[in-house]
């Protein structure tokens, strides 16, 4: 489904966490790890995040996604037919992460070229983990991400899945 011309974005108080899991889902099976799925299953992945500070996003009412704040790190996902149509909520959703925390670590999965992509376009950068980090995410690329005072640069459509687990 791609959004039609005019349609309306609108950032949520709180993510829907099974639309949330649904776009994870979505990365998962994409990228050929759909076995993430056999553990994560919706009802696990709303016990993790429920009560995570969170902002949901909306294409004209209806959840696409949102940013979930947990343990100290944003985690973003959006349905794939809203790839590079919901990035003008990006700022206000920022906004709300950076009145949270002004500065975190990001794991992004070694092999996530969106979320890679994503993070080197708005020039957050690339990090040496320490070592708990390097053993617990052997698979992941560290980011520092902080608050910028340049405006975010736009990129590819499909940038628009940041996952960090």
């Amino acid at each position: 489904m791609t959004p039609a011309t005019g349609c309306r974005y609108t950032l949520t108080p709180a993510a829907d966490l099974a639309v949330f899991h649904a776009a994870d889902a979505a990365h998962y099976r994409r990228t050929g790890r759909s076995d993430v799925l056999n553990l994560v299953t919706p009802q696990v992945f709303a016990s993790i995040y429920e009560g995570c500070p969170s902002r949901g996003f909306a294409h004209d009412g209806q959840p696409i996604g949102g940013m979930l704040f947990h343990d100290g790190q944003p985690h973003i996902a959006v349905l794939p037919g809203h790839y590079g149509h919901w990035t003008p909520l990006l700022r206000p959703a920022l906004d709300w992460l950076f009145g949270l925390c002004s500065e975190m670590r990001v794991p992004i999965e070694a092999d996530n070229r969106l979320a890679l992509a994503f993070m080197a376009r708005n020039g957050w950068p690339e990090i040496t983990p320490d070592a708990a980090e390097a053993r617990s995410r052997p698979d992941a690329r560290f980011f520092l991400v902080s608050r910028q005072p340049r405006p975010l640069r736009r990129g590819r459509p499909e940038a628009a899945h940041a996952s960090n687990r």
